[in-house]
């Protein structure tokens, strides 16, 4: 019975032990186990999405050069200065290929719009009627964005055997307002 009695103190010993250390050291380490993995998995949540960002950085790298080239596209039609001298001169070239004569032209205020600045110009022209279409027709085809507008045809006169009408109508050119920087930043992320 003595051996018995000595066998139920050292399991009894054993028990006691395992209970102090599962209590004192176990169960301690499982919850700070459990908040490190909670830890871990955002960590790891967070790398994931990173490792997407970094994977497709090169696709928007692509989609901001493309943005670029449209954006330069678009200011050479919407360019950010008057340019007027350079209008003045396209209209006279394309008045003289189509065989009319710009008699007077008036450079009006520019008018000031949100994103862009019209350029008005009030144009008399002389020439056959027909010649009158191939100089709007050659204006609609310049890469530079100009709207015709206020077509006035009258005054028909023979000149050489030919009918000329005089045309007084106003060429409106655009050209890109930069917008103003409001200073404000966004926070960055991270």
């Amino acid at each position: 019975m003595a051996g018995t009695k000595g066998i139920l103190v050292v399991a009894a010993l054993v028990v006691a032990v395992a209970a102090a250390y599962i209590f004192a050291f176990y169960l301690p380490k499982i919850d700070e186990i459990n908040e490190l993995q909670t830890v871990l998995d955002n960590k790891r949540s967070d790398m994931l999405e990173k490792q997407q960002i970094a994977k497709d950085k090169e696709r928007f790298m692509l989609q901001v050069d493309e943005l670029n080239d449209r954006l330069g596209e678009a200011l050479s039609q919407l360019p950010n200065d008057k340019e007027i001298g350079e209008i003045l001169n396209m209209l006279a070239n394309n008045a003289q290929v189509s065989g009319i004569d710009m008699e007077t032209f008036t450079v009006r205020p520019e008018i000031v719009k949100e994103l862009y600045s019209e350029v008005p110009i009030d144009l008399q022209i002389t020439g056959q009627y027909h010649n009158v279409a191939i100089f709007f027709d050659k204006i609609s085809q310049e890469k530079r964005i100009i709207n015709i507008a206020n077509v006035k045809i009258g005054n028909p006169n023979i000149k050489n055997g030919e009918t000329v009408v005089t045309t007084t109508c106003t060429a409106t050119a655009f050209r890109f307002v930069k917008q103003k920087r409001t200073g404000k930043t966004k926070a960055k992320k991270g």
